[in-house]
């Protein structure tokens, strides 16, 4: 399998790899962040709007950077799209509003 259905991982970093391999429940962080932007209905959220609520639905710390790398993994799949919104991060960034799909819906259906 490759990306997005496996973790990427930066080339040429062994730390990287091996965190990668390490992220065996990915298809539950996924769950977790679409059940949270479908919860949003047509609001869409950030990823640092969703960050705190799979954190609260898994249990666990993630960083912001493993989080978005999921969105990304998404969007890939057709799970997640990108809208024209932006809202601001904490520190005052804009960032990009996201959406699930009809595909990502059916992924929730079928987890």
């Amino acid at each position: 399998m490759t990306y997005p259905n496996t973790p990427g991982f930066a080339k040429g970093s062994d730390t990287s790899r091996e965190a990668a391999e390490q992220l065996t429940d990915k298809p539950k962080i996924w769950w977790s962040i679409l059940n949270s932007i479908k919860s949003a209905n047509s609001h869409g959220l950030t990823v640092d709007e969703v960050k705190p609520m799979i954190q609260w639905l898994m249990q666990r710390d993630f960083d912001r950077s493993t989080v978005a790398a999921r969105f990304t993994e998404m969007k890939e799949l057709g799970y997640l799209e990108e809208t024209d919104e932006r809202r601001p991060t904490p520190r005052g960034r804009s960032a990009t509003v996201w959406k699930i799909t009809v595909k990502g819906r059916d992924f929730l259906l079928n987890y």
